[in-house]
């Protein structure tokens, strides 16, 4: 067993998830920051550590999470070695204590990380061969739930359950709550083992209170695969992460690996689905029984992420061909068609957009809606991809609109408001009016 102390740095920015480096600070942000690390500093939480390949600044990033919340980043110095004993842990995850914790606008903290040198061998799960199974398509869809339960779940499993006569029953609870929230549409070979081991753990403790959280995984346990949950995924869960910006910054990286073909992007997708068991592939217009029949699959989170993956991608790319999400025979897969550059009518066009701020982004949010609202076609009413037209209307007005995606994208993720993307509508309404007004 080894003992390293690890600086942890860029507090203010897990204390303030909407601050960017760079933007102005505030008051409120050094409180925020402050707050963070005197709690860090009066509480001393158990830390893990964990690797965060969706960081957009750094995707060799190690993350340092507490109490069910990201507290901040290994610094760079020591990234690389704690990487090198993450590959080492047998879940991909490190235990540290809280040390010296600096208060400040811009404070930090050391831990202690505690670890075995020794590899462990990966488990592998007889049946279906899911290894077997892994893609070489670029997926990441890690969401702060699931960081949040596997945080959870280290805590409860490496600390508080095997010495569960001895602990702060509040403490027991508040992690217990933070692993049930994250696993409550988890539907992975290793949440179910872990529910269950849970269950017997708690089951036999001497605190009825310790008990009666055992009933309460019970009864989650019960409910996976009720009308309820089912319901709960299809009406919320579900469109929660098909619009969620992890998936869209995926569905970006998806658009540039497949250079923009959406049908060969499809075909790519449904070749990966149409190999799993169960024939579930036959089922991707119902998420319902798509949900269950991966519930009762027992499949590792690994590859059940990986899964969850394609159907985004599936669920954007239908939407973009503007086709129902349903399976699909080779005869129905259109071609692709790019415009590499705009023909001799377009490169003539005498048409050009004002160059006033703001205008760019707003011509994307009124063509995309009327695209949205079936105003257009392509020749000979054959279907247009949504690429294909804002690419050509870009030739129209000599400007490149083949990254709308991109710019829709940006604009929605960040702090921009509805009122904001629907000024354009309310000014071209008042004008409306205005014309109206002076027949």
């Amino acid at each position: 067993m080894t003992e390293r102390t690890i600086k942890i740095l860029g507090v203010q920015f897990a204390a303030n998830p909407d601050y960017k480096f760079g933007d102005p600070e505030t008051p409120e942000i050094w409180m925020r920051t402050i707050n963070l690390l005197t709690e860090l500093r009066d509480r001393k939480p158990r830390v893990v550590l964990k690797a965060e390949p969706t960081n957009p600044q750094d995707e060799k990033a190690v993350m340092a999470r507490a109490m069910g919340q990201k507290i901040g980043y290994v610094n760079r110095d020591q990234r690389d070695e704690v990487r090198r004993l993450l590959r080492l842990s047998k879940r991909g995850m490190l235990g540290a204590e809280v040390g010296e914790v600096i208060v400040g606008n811009h404070g930090y903290l050391y831990i202690t990380l505690q670890c075995e040198e020794a590899a462990t061998t990966d488990w592998q799960e007889a049946g279906f061969n899911w290894q077997g199974w892994k893609t070489d398509i670029p997926l990441v869809l890690p969401t702060e739930e699931l960081n949040a339960e596997e945080e959870a779940a280290f805590v409860l499993e490496e600390d508080l359950l095997p010495r569960l006569n001895e602990v702060d029953i509040e403490e027991l609870q508040e992690y217990l709550n933070i692993w049930m929230e994250g696993s409550c549409h988890d539907m992975s070979q290793e949440t179910c083992r872990q529910r269950q081991q849970y269950i017997r753990q708690l089951a036999e403790s001497d605190s009825s209170e310790v008990r009666m959280m055992a009933q309460e995984l019970e009864h989650q346990g019960a409910s996976m695969c009720s009308r309820h949950r089912m319901e709960e995924r299809v009406m919320e869960w579900w469109p929660q992460l098909v619009d969620s910006d992890v998936a869209d910054s995926m569905w970006i990286r998806w658009r540039d690996y497949t250079n923009g073909q959406l049908w060969g992007g499809l075909r790519l997708i449904d070749e990966k689905l149409r190999q799993l068991p169960g024939n579930l592939y036959e089922s991707i217009g119902h998420m319902e029984t798509v949900f269950s029949q991966l519930y009762y699959l027992n499949i590792p989170r690994e590859t059940l992420n990986s899964i969850l993956a394609l159907l985004v991608l599936r669920v954007k790319t239908c939407h973009e061909l503007g086709i129902e999400m349903r399976p699909m025979i080779e005869s129905e897969f259109g071609p692709d068609k790019v415009v590499e550059e705009c023909d001799e009518t377009f490169t003539e066009s005498s048409i050009y957009l004002n160059k006033a701020k703001g205008q760019k982004i707003d011509l994307i949010r009124v063509l995309n809606t009327m695209f949205e609202m079936g105003c257009f076609k392509g020749k000979d009413g054959a279907k247009l991809t949504k690429k294909d037209f804002f690419t050509e209307m870009g030739c129209i007005l000599h400007i490149d609109l083949s990254d709308y995606d991109k710019d829709l994208s940006r604009s929605m993720s960040d702090s921009t408001k509805l009122d904001k993307h629907l000024k354009v509508f309310e000014d071209m309404k008042q004008k409306m009016i205005e014309i109206w007004n002076s027949r």
